[in-house]
């Protein structure tokens, strides 16, 4: 069997079946999970496993597979903490670092140490999310000041922008 249809690796998800599929514009779906054990029909975190796609697509880390329609967007609303003793600066680009991918992003308001407020993010590319109550290893990021490396703020992914939460009225 052609390994290029094959991706193998330990990752923290929830859980993954056959027919998952990839929501990158590139669709598939899970045709086997295979563990040292044989083929599964289920696996979930922390299990190793390969997963066994039904067309030639190349995957690997950072790559999402999902159920449903995860938001795929460069703009959001997010709940922040900020860490750093030096305030975020919304002139500046930060590193923001969601799952394994990292990406520049601005900030539109300024936030001051121990600050935790709303703000909108702005990404130079596009992230796979989901809102944070919904699944947090996907709706939570760190912002990493490029400079100093340092972890200066965590966020929680509140909503895609513009897009209201519904309210009991």
């Amino acid at each position: 069997m052609d390994t290029r249809d094959r991706f193998c690796r330990a990752r923290s998800f929830p859980a993954i079946w056959t027919g998952n599929r990839k929501p990158s514009g590139l669709t598939s779906r899970v045709k086997r999970i295979v563990s040292w054990d044989g083929d599964l029909e289920i696996a979930h975190s922390p299990m190793s496993v390969t997963l066994v796609l039904e067309d030639e697509i190349d995957i690997s880390r950072g790559d999402v597979l999902a159920v449903g329609d995860p938001y795929v967007a460069q703009r959001f609303e997010a709940e922040i903490v900020w860490m750093d003793e030096r305030p975020l600066d919304p002139a500046r680009v930060y590193l923001l670092k969601q799952t394994t991918r990292t990406v520049t992003a601005e900030v539109d308001r300024r936030f001051m140490l121990n600050q935790i407020a709303s703000a909108h993010v702005a990404t130079s590319r596009p992230l796979i999310f989901d809102r944070y109550g919904e699944n947090r290893a996907t709706g939570s990021f760190i912002l990493i000041d490029p400079t100093t490396n340092f972890t200066a703020g965590a966020g929680m992914i509140v909503n895609v922008a513009g897009e209201r939460t519904a309210t009991a009225a």
